[in-house]
């Protein structure tokens, strides 16, 4: 019947060409949604043990600055510059801890704490690079998923049309019926889908 209207078998083989590679990115996005997850949580456990590194640091730190004033310039200056990011605000403060090791208290496990904010320095550094290729990568699946859903609607829309101007020719109107847009977007409509048709020619009288 839409042979004639171009719409024949090279016109399903390549609508069945353009759904299989619709599936298959759909299927492929579980990973990438399972790959963000994953990020988001290394991230989250990270900055927690950040968090109590600087903590316990800034706190060991602070209480020597109170009798040493080189102890509490090095911690004002590190603070002034922790618009660097936090690994290098980590950095400054393993460095401070082992720099002033002998000022501070024996029962702090300063050195312990050293080598712990010394682990996470490069975890942090990590982590901004990461979390960019995850977004991007999870906007460029979303890219190419609005692309093939655009691709398969103005496919099927033509199809709907040239339905509907098959069927009208012949006075089904059940058909007609059939092929209109609202089958499709889930929102019946009259009017709007037989608005995109090209009007059918009359045959020339005479």
């Amino acid at each position: 019947m839409l042979k004639s209207y171009g719409k024949g078998r090279r016109a399903l083989e390549s609508f069945n060409g353009l759904r299989a590679e619709h599936t298959a990115a759909m299927e492929a996005r579980p990973e990438a949604v399972a790959a963000k997850l994953a990020a988001s949580a290394a991230s989250k456990a990270t900055n927690t043990q950040a968090d109590e590194f600087i903590d316990k640091a800034t706190n060991i730190l602070d209480d020597a600055g109170d009798a040493n004033d080189a102890i509490a310039r090095d911690l004002a200056s590190a603070r002034a510059n922790v618009a660097s990011g936090r690994a290098v605000f980590v950095a400054s403060l393993v460095s401070m801890l082992r720099t002033h090791l002998a000022l501070l208290p024996e029962d702090s496990d300063a050195e312990a704490l050293a080598a712990q904010g010394e682990a996470l320095v490069p975890a942090l550094r990590a982590l901004q690079p990461s979390k960019a290729a995850t977004r991007t990568a999870a906007k460029a699946d979303t890219a190419e998923l609005d692309v093939l859903d655009g691709r398969l609607l103005e496919v099927i829309s033509k199809v709907n049309s040239a339905g509907r101007k098959a069927f009208r020719r012949l006075g089904n109107k059940v058909m007609v019926e059939a092929f209109k847009y609202h089958h499709i977007v889930g929102k019946p409509s009259e009017t709007a889908p037989e608005a995109h048709d090209e009007p059918v020619a009359s045959p020339p009288v005479g």
